[in-house]
């Protein structure tokens, strides 16, 4: 048979291949005339599923965590800050009250010794 009549019966490469392929469903890299032909089975459906819907769990969960990574940060430096500003606000307020203790006894003192100059004159 020449390459001629065999392509008049059987078909150009690509179409044995293509046949080949469709009809045993054992095409996995066959390689005929310089074409490759792999069907879609199930299976690889599922496994193009299975990795979509992976990669998209993976990239929901990332950025959950990232998420909740951010807000304890904020509200942990929140929180220290207003900490700080209790703290700063409280030393304020005692160091205020307690020179004005002392000088409302400084003054009471000077009020006395003004009376008994007043009283002795």
């Amino acid at each position: 048979m020449t390459p001629v009549s065999l392509v008049a019966t059987l078909g150009t490469p690509s179409q044995v291949t293509k046949t080949f392929c469709s009809c045993s469903r054992r095409c996995s890299g066959t390689r005929l005339g310089g074409n490759l032909y792999t069907p879609v089975t199930w299976w690889r459906r599922v496994g193009v599923v299975v990795v979509v819907v992976v990669v998209v769990v993976v990239v929901v969960v990332v950025v959950v965590v990232v998420v909740v990574v951010v807000v304890v940060v904020i509200a942990v430096a929140l929180a220290v800050a207003l900490i700080v500003v209790v703290v700063v606000v409280v030393v304020v307020v005692v160091i205020v009250v307690v020179f004005a203790v002392f000088d409302i006894a400084r003054v009471k003192e000077r009020f006395s010794k003004a009376l008994q100059d007043i009283k002795e004159t």
